[in-house]
C-alpha cells in the first residue's frame, strides 16, 4: 500500500470514531437530518478504511485530502 493510502485510513478512521461518539450523545431530540447525516459519515468512512483490504490501493489524491479536511473540521 501506498503512503497516500495509509494517510486516507487513518483520517477516515478519526472519522469513523468521532461519528460514533456523536451519534452515542444524540438524545430523542436530536434532529433526524443530523442522525442521517452522521450514520452516512461512519458507514462512508467504514467503506474507506476497508476499501484497501478489497484492492482499492490507489486513492485519488483528493479524495484524500477531503478525507483530512473533514476530519479536522469535525473534529476540531
Amino acid at each position: 500500500m501506498t503512503w497516500l493510502s495509509w494517510i486516507n485510513m487513518v483520517a477516515t478512521g478519526s472519522l469513523f470514531v468521532h461519528a460514533v461518539c456523536v451519534i452515542n450523545r444524540m438524545t430523542r431530540r436530536t434532529n433526524h437530518i443530523f442522525r442521517v447525516a452522521y450514520v452516512i459519515l461512519g458507514v462512508g468512512s467504514i467503506a474507506a478504511v476497508l476499501g484497501p483490504f478489497y484492492g482499492y490501493l490507489h486513492p485519488q489524491f483528493g479524495e484524500v485530502l477531503i478525507n483530512i479536511g473533514a476530519a479536522l473540521a469535525l473534529i476540531v
